[in-house]
């Protein structure tokens, strides 16, 4: 304020302090940015859905982290410097929906209205390189849409034909801040005021410190902060297996964890939760592709049933439906049945005993949960916690017996029950991943139709000599008809406990509301300021202000008299 001040005090005394304050204010809060020149329109690629049977748009937001961040002189920011301040007033690139589709693989409306397609790999003109995987949200045009489905339920129709083992199609919710955070102040002082419209806020239960913008602290640096919050995974899934999990966090609400001063991060989410494999709970006979047919469409309906049988209950079971032509498959989830695959595969039960259990998730999903549909590998760890095997070397190694067949699953099940998620064979890391080589599953169950994948990885990519081919990589998978039956989360102000700027679930109100109250307070310093600068003019200063007012009023006379016709 002081550097203001005197900045002030040097210019000239007759221009209102006011609003050269102000405006000087609004240059320090200006902060991550929508681009000036940007195409998108947060109404630009819609999609129907239905909400309490009444049929409604939904639009679709890529997630931030696939956005380049540019300057005023459109160059690229990261390779520029890593400053966390200069980085934040970069420019989120705004993207029109041809160029979800060709650049990111994000079809909106395809193949109908009701309907988002998801690609794997696309590479268009404009990228140097392929872009893989894709994350996207639910937006109604003022924010990230918020569903509560307590005592209600969520369905849609998907088509995983095309995911490969190795690979997760997932829809799921998480309690990201409906705004994005926007209007936050992030830790260099910076102002976010692109939020949701760019894809920010992002945050899961696996609580990830690779986000270049984490919640309301800023840029990232050093991967110091983990973007931590509940979670509730509908489906994930492939060919060979799906999973429903429910995780909980000790907050039912979004935080932020410091891992200079946390070192265990982690732990404030139950990151592995309580879920439903069938195929891990009990083995061969029970894959996906035991219970439906995934080289055809159907549907995925998901029940949260209260104790009251009213959204303000407290959950007490997640029951999910797969229904294709006439055929039904249902699992449920409780307390109970989490607490016995506990004692079945001989671990914690931290999903009850520390997290709270499905008491804790119903309250994140009463506060409204933001839906989440991503395309995703691992080419770390192939998928391996989903389809194949997954264990400590000590305990059991997988990389022994990495073909599975019915032997290994009955030795393996001696061992430690529950180390084989699915009959996917086991490959250890990158160097012999689904990324970069085609293969052929051993397992006699295995259906013929999807018992051979080739590579994910684009043909020809590895030098920018060489033609690059995306197209040849088929993978990709669809979801529509989004069904969602809830009681709408109740809408929160900026200043009540456990939100953020922007957060709750209201609408425009709620947004003018994070931006409105910054900017009075900054209209208040600055008048505040600028009552005490007023006193540092110099004498010379006044003395040359009164001496123009003198000449204005003298002038203002002289036309006076001249126009009068007395």
């Amino acid at each position: 304020l002081l550097q203001i001040c005197n900045a002030v005090s040097m210019m000239d005394c007759a221009m209102p302090r006011i609003l050269r304050l102000f405006l000087a204010f609004l240059v320090l809060l200006q902060g991550q940015q929508v681009d000036p020149k940007g195409d998108e329109d947060t109404k630009n690629a819609g999609i129907r859905i239905s909400v309490n049977g009444e049929d409604t748009a939904q639009f679709v937001m890529l997630d931030s982290r696939w956005r380049w961040l540019y300057n005023v002189d459109d160059k690229d920011c990261a390779s520029l410097t890593d400053d966390a301040a200069t980085l934040e007033r970069c420019y989120l690139q705004g993207l029109r929906a041809s160029k979800y589709a060709a650049g990111y693989g994000v079809l909106v409306g395809t193949p109908n209205n009701r309907a988002l397609t998801l690609r794997y790999a696309t590479k268009d003109a404009d990228s140097p390189s392929p872009n893989y995987g894709s994350r996207v949200y639910l937006t109604d045009g003022e924010g990230y849409s918020l569903f509560s489905p307590m005592a209600g339920e969520i369905s849609f129709d998907i088509d995983i034909s095309q995911v490969p083992a190795g690979m997760n199609a997932a829809v799921y919710l998480v309690s990201m801040n409906r705004y994005g955070n926007i209007a936050s102040i992030s830790n260099s002082g910076v102002m976010n005021v692109a939020g949701w419209r760019r894809g920010l806020g992002y945050c899961d239960a696996q609580c990830p410190k690779d986000l270049r913008f984490v919640q309301g602290t800023g840029y990232n640096s050093d991967n110091r902060y983990a973007s931590c919050c509940p979670e509730m995974d509908l489906f994930e899934a492939n060919r060979f297996v799906s999973a429903l999990t429910a995780h909980p966090c000790k907050s039912d609400q979004a935080s932020v964890c410091d891992s200079s001063t946390n070192p265990d991060c982690g732990a404030e989410c139950d990151s592995n939760g309580g879920d439903i494999n069938t195929f891990r709970d009990e083995g061969p006979g029970h894959a996906l592709f035991n219970n439906v047919d995934p080289m055809l469409p159907f549907s995925v309906t998901t029940r949260f049933i209260t104790n009251n049988g009213f959204s303000n209950g407290t959950l007490i079971e997640i029951e999910q439906e797969l229904l294709q032509a006439g055929r039904s498959f249902k699992t449920s989830l409780t307390d109970q049945s989490v607490a016995e695959s506990s004692k079945r595969f001989r671990s914690a039960n931290k999903f009850g005993e520390v997290y709270g259990g499905l008491k804790q998730m119903g309250k994140s999903l009463r506060n409204g949960m933001v839906l989440v549909v991503a395309l995703w590998s691992d080419p770390g760890g192939n998928m391996n916690w989903l389809d194949s095997c997954d264990a400590n070397k000590t305990v059991y190694d997988c990389q022994k017996n990495w073909e599975f067949n019915d032997s290994v699953w009955e030795e393996a099940n001696e061992v430690k029950p529950g180390i084989w998620r699915g009959p996917v064979d086991y490959y250890p890391d990158y160097a012999t991943s689904f990324q970069t080589k085609d293969v052929a599953f051993t397992w006699s169950g295995i259906p013929l139709p999807i018992k051979r994948q080739v590579k994910f990885n684009c043909q020809g990519c590895e030098t920018k000599e060489a033609p690059c081919d995306c197209a040849s990589v088929p993978y990709a998978f669809t979801v529509s008809n989004i069904k969602v039956t809830h009681t709408a989360p109740p809408e929160r102000t900026p200043n009540e406990p456990g939100t953020t700027p922007g957060g709750g679930a209201g609408g425009g109100s709620s947004l003018m509301m994070t931006i409105l109250v910054p900017m009075g307070i900054a209209l208040a310093v600055a008048a505040c300021v600028a009552f005490l600068c007023c006193y540092v003019c110099s004498e010379d200063d006044v003395e040359n202000v009164r001496a123009r007012r003198r000449r204005k009023r003298l002038v203002k006379c002289q036309d006076s008299e001249s126009s009068s016709t007395d």
